[in-house]
């Protein structure tokens, strides 16, 4: 029972770590879920922002 909450606790720190890129929160979140979040942040680290981030940032 434990381990499955740290799974989840870990699949939503990734998913946190996702909100800047195109698929959001949830998709990162659910994408983790499915695989693993090990599988998933080496993914975000090799995609960039979503345009919508970069254009938000500029000054």
């Amino acid at each position: 029972m434990i381990e499955a909450g740290l799974y989840i606790v870990f699949c939503a720190l990734t998913g946190l770590c996702g909100i800047g890129r195109r698929m959001g929160f949830l998709g990162t979140f659910a994408l983790a879920l499915l695989t693993t979040p090990l599988v998933v942040l080496p993914l975000l680290l090799l995609t960039g922002p979503s345009r919508n981030a970069e254009w938000h940032r500029r000054p």
